[in-house]
């Protein structure tokens, strides 16, 4: 198993090696290279504002609406994406360029010639839609960037590689910092505030931490 999602309706989607499974409680539906996807090796899967399920593979991206799949090639193994209330989905990657765009209504919108201080020869990127404040987060190496009506602004400089998980309406980010401690930031308010540490094994700050049960099960140690 590469990635797990469970949607808004409870179905839960299981990418692996050989496809992405729906599991619906009862049995199992597969999608496949035959059925349409971009590629059968599934590294990431979403949800965006209408139902409809993004899946990223090595080879692009694929959505399934249904029993409907729609695919767009796209080989930057390292993908994310981050659907946005309007209707596009945004997505930032990496591979031997940097990529930064949206699809909207089955087009491919780039826009990394616009934005090229994302441009960063890291491996690893992230971004994410905060719904309170209406911005994109994202994250290229060390670099934090807001996104919002049309304007990049460089929010942050940390000394590790930023990774940004969302849950419900809340956005939070987590670095492994120089002396190997994991910062945890929340993005409260239009800001992204430092609300716990981890050093050494053991937790600091955590009751300012809206995320303190992510804390606490070990899901921010194990990413």
């Amino acid at each position: 198993i590469w990635s797990m999602f469970q949607d808004s309706r409870g179905y839960l989607w299981v990418g692996t090696k050989g496809g992405i499974s729906r599991f619906n409680g009862v049995s199992f539906t597969n999608f496949t290279e035959k059925e349409g996807l971009t590629d059968n090796l599934i590294n990431s899967i979403c949800e965006d504002y209408s139902g409809k399920i993004w899946i990223v593979t090595q080879r692009g991206i694929s959505s399934i609406d249904g029993s409907t799949i729609a695919s767009f090639p796209y080989p930057h193994q390292n993908l994310q994406l981050a659907p946005t209330p309007d209707g596009k989905i945004w997505y930032l990657g990496t591979a031997t360029n940097t990529i930064f765009g949206y699809f909207e209504n089955g087009k491919n919108h780039s826009l990394i010639e616009k934005f090229p201080e994302l441009v960063d020869n890291t491996s690893f990127v992230a971004i994410a839609y905060s719904d309170k404040n209406k911005t994109l987060i994202l994250s290229t190496g060390h670099k934090v960037f807001e996104f919002k009506d049309g304007e990049m602004k460089q929010a942050k400089v940390v000394s590790g590689e930023m990774r940004i998980k969302k849950k419900g309406s809340e956005i939070l980010l987590h670095e492994w910092d120089e002396y190997n401690n994991i910062n945890i930031y929340e993005y409260l308010h239009g800001e992204i505030v430092l609300v716990a540490r981890i050093n050494n094994g053991k937790l600091f700050g955590e009751n300012r931490c809206n995320f303190r049960h992510e804390l606490m099960d070990g899901n921010i140690r194990s990413q």
